[in-house]
């Protein structure tokens, strides 16, 4: 293991090897304002080729701050396989920094199995226990003939009252999910609802007000009416 300095546009950003389900553009924003401040922030972690293992939110936030053919500092690794990469890849992701969430401990359940990797493997690397792992197996749905994880704004009940989730998506629902809190529904219709009864919005925001008809419209034409009140 060595450090170089490397152009960050010779870093490359392999999403193949990337633990998470997708790069938070406010992440991204943060650390920008933190090298803009002057702040030291911990090198990116990549292998000889120039694969990124750790550092894809610091390697975008440093290349809009100096620039694509600024060096930046990078621990350089050697893995004799894409297990040993990837499992290297979650390990720093779930280690420190950003916390991962439940849709990435998906990805990387289902990525390390896919690899080859035993339950008891995957439980080290994202250090947990064997039953949570065997519980964020289940989270996943199919899109096309493609496994992948699924959040809970996409569950539903089964005969017994479980929320369980679905056994297939289109892949614009997958589209909209992924861009998704992640609430339930109900939460979110919820918590819209109490804003907008307490006056909790900004009535002079002609896009807002385009957006909650849009909702209205939407409701009107999609939800079905229930037979009695909900308490």
């Amino acid at each position: 293991m060595k450090t170089e300095k490397i152009p960050v546009a010779e870093l490359v950003e392999d999403f193949d090897l990337y633990p998470r389900h997708a790069v938070d553009s406010a992440h991204v924003a943060e650390i920008a304002a933190a090298y803009e401040a002057g702040h030291e922030l911990p090198p990116l972690v990549a292998e000889q080729n120039h694969r990124l293992l750790d550092g894809f939110h610091r390697r975008r936030a440093f290349a809009n701050v100096f620039g694509p053919q600024a060096e930046i500092e990078v621990v350089v690794e050697q893995h004799d396989s894409e297990l040993s990469a990837f499992r290297r890849a979650a390990e720093l992701n779930s280690g420190v920094g950003r916390k991962l969430d439940t849709q990435d401990r998906v990805r990387i359940v289902l990525k390390l199995r896919e690899l080859g990797a035993e339950t008891e493997l995957i439980a080290a690397t994202l250090h947990t226990t064997v039953e949570r792992v065997e519980k964020l197996s289940v989270k996943v749905t199919k899109v096309g003939t493609r496994t992948v994880p699924v959040k809970r704004v996409a569950f539903r009940k089964d005969a017994s009252g479980r929320r369980v989730p679905p056994t297939k998506l289109s892949k614009r629902q997958r589209e909209v999910m992924k861009g998704s809190s992640g609430w339930s529904t109900a939460q979110t219709a919820r918590q819209l609802t109490r804003e907008l009864l307490v006056d909790l919005y900004d009535s002079g925001d002609p896009e807002l007000l385009v957006v909650l008809w849009e909702l209205h419209a939407a409701i009107e034409q999609v939800v079905p009416r229930p037979e009695q009140a909900v308490a």
